[in-house]
């Protein structure tokens, strides 16, 4: 039951990566669109994408790194 739920996590986490990162593509694509209304928000909501991508790309790295760290202790423990 422990394995099925750390999977069904890491499949959720991945499509949460997907979804940030088609969205953030396609506010750049609106962003540079030729059309120059509403840019600033455009601007805004693009800021908003990079900033979820990159706190995404932090969260994933301190948890593989916690992941690692523990795999580390268990491995020192054994021995």
């Amino acid at each position: 039951m422990k394995k099925l739920g750390y999977k069904i996590l890491k499949l959720t986490w991945g499509i949460i990566g997907i979804v940030i990162s088609v969205f953030t593509f396609l506010m750049y694509l609106r962003m540079n669109s030729p059309i120059g209304l509403g840019i600033v928000g455009w601007v805004i909501l693009f800021s908003i994408g990079i900033y979820s991508m990159f706190l995404y790309i932090v969260i994933t790295f301190l948890f593989l790194i916690i992941k690692w760290i523990i795999k580390k202790i268990k491995g020192r423990k054994k021995k």
